[in-house]
């Protein structure tokens, strides 16, 4: 597979119209955080489109987009996510443990951007995908640790939800992070976010089952 600035654009441009659709079906407050997800992944992949193009210049722009880029990636989603699970989440139980990976998700997330902003280093294109140096990259303890806090505060949310199609988002990108990483380890972070909006669009249909109930 062959990822480009036209395949970010066209990703950006479904996820805005199926992401403004799932706003207007969103029907209590509770409900925004979550549905304005397919709307910031849809901001992320024009930032990448935006990238790829970058990289035909020689100016600061390249740098700029993956200051961007990975800020989503590193600090926003681990954040993000558990945070709209926990607005939309009922039961209680389930609400009190999503609420600790919501402060496991803002650390990991702090520390992740700290570091990149500590060293930052522009992206590249390796492998016909973008390259993101970040401090994780190698299965040392600690980038271990990074990692595990990063899937318990984004797909361990998700799982822990009561709702279903959130739970179905959680598993498929569970699956599509494991298929990222073993096909395309050194491209990770740009091909699993890739991933990771498409399977967004499941966020959609929730909304749309939901208010048929």
């Amino acid at each position: 597979m062959c990822f480009s600035a036209s395949a970010s654009f066209t990703a950006s441009a479904a996820l805005g119209i199926i992401g403004t659709g799932t706003i207007i079906k969103a029907k209590r407050s509770r409900e925004l955080a979550l549905a304005l997800v397919p709307i910031f992944f849809a901001i992320q992949q024009f930032v990448e489109g935006a990238l790829w193009l970058s990289f035909a210049s020689s100016g600061p722009w390249a740098l700029i987009f993956t200051y961007i880029f990975l800020f989503f990636a590193l600090f926003w989603w681990p954040a993000y996510v558990p945070w709209a699970c926990y607005n939309l989440e009922t039961v209680k139980s389930r609400k009190r443990i999503i609420g600790y990976l919501v402060w496991l998700g803002l650390t990991v997330g702090l520390v992740q951007y700290g570091f990149f902003l500590a060293k930052p280093t522009v992206a590249s294109i390796v492998n016909q995908s973008i390259f993101y140096k970040v401090f994780f990259q190698g299965l040392t303890w600690y980038n271990l640790l990074v990692i595990i806090a990063y899937g318990l505060s984004t797909v361990g949310a998700a799982l822990l939800s009561s709702k279903r199609f959130i739970n179905i988002f959680g598993v498929l990108t569970a699956v599509a992070a494991l298929i990222a990483w073993r096909i395309y380890t050194i491209n990770f972070a740009s091909v699993w976010c890739f991933f990771a909006a498409v399977l967004s669009l499941i966020i959609y249909f929730y909304f749309v089952f939901q208010n048929k109930n």
